[in-house]
């Protein structure tokens, strides 16, 4: 019989690629994954930047789900909309957005420090009819994301190169069966991302055993 009292959590933290709960989602497959291990928090905000973030972590974590609940790991999933063209009002500067993925990381350890933190950069952009995203404005954001988890000592995982590399290169055309609508997964593009989770150096294999161990 299975324990009904509250597990330790995940925290999902993002926009709205975060935010769904689609066949094959982020959310759907960690659900899976850790079902009666953790309980899976979505904290997906829809439209949010990494300059929203913040203020919107800050609350998150003035707030526990549970004074018995614990987060023991945290993804982090934001640059989608930090990359689209500067005239909108969701863009956030390339320098901007690595200090502001460096602050969440600060703000997750100080608040939380024995927590885990994985960083997921943003994907790529195919066909869509928004004006303001263009295909190559992601690669642009990815690789700073992935120098700043480098840096900070956060495993990360390159969405960017999982998915060109699942379509065979980074043409709108070669990417439509990924994403939905040009920004958004697909079944196909979650589960492209979902099936690095298991080979995911990100959590640890004695964090793993840990949570095996305890569930």
């Amino acid at each position: 019989m299975s324990d009904p009292k509250f597990t330790d959590s995940t925290l999902l933290f993002g926009d709205s690629i975060t935010e769904s709960c689609a066949s094959e989602s982020l959310h759907q497959r960690m659900s899976k994954r850790y079902s009666r291990v953790l309980d899976i928090i979505n904290r997906g905000f829809s439209g949010y930047n990494s300059r929203w973030a913040i203020p919107a972590l800050k609350e998150i974590l003035a707030k526990p789900e549970s004074p018995s609940q614990g987060i023991r790991l945290i993804t982090v999933w934001f640059g989608t909309n930090d990359a689209m063209l500067p005239e909108s009002h969701q863009s956030v500067p390339i320098g901007e957005y690595k200090q502001n993925m460096r602050s969440i990381v600060e703000l997750v350890r100080d608040r939380i420090p024995n927590t885990k933190i994985v960083i997921l950069t943003p994907g790529p952009t195919g066909n869509t009819v928004n004006p303001l995203r263009h295909p190559d404005r992601p690669l642009i954001y990815a690789t700073p994301c992935e120098e700043v988890a480098i840096e900070v000592g956060v495993p990360v995982l390159n969405v960017y190169d999982v998915m060109v590399k699942a379509a065979g290169g980074a043409t709108p055309d070669k990417l439509d069966p990924y994403l939905y609508d040009g920004v958004h997964f697909s079944s196909a593009g979650y589960q492209r991302v979902g099936r690095r989770l298991p080979n995911w150096d990100t959590i640890g294999t004695h964090y793993e055993e840990q949570m095996v161990a305890q569930g």
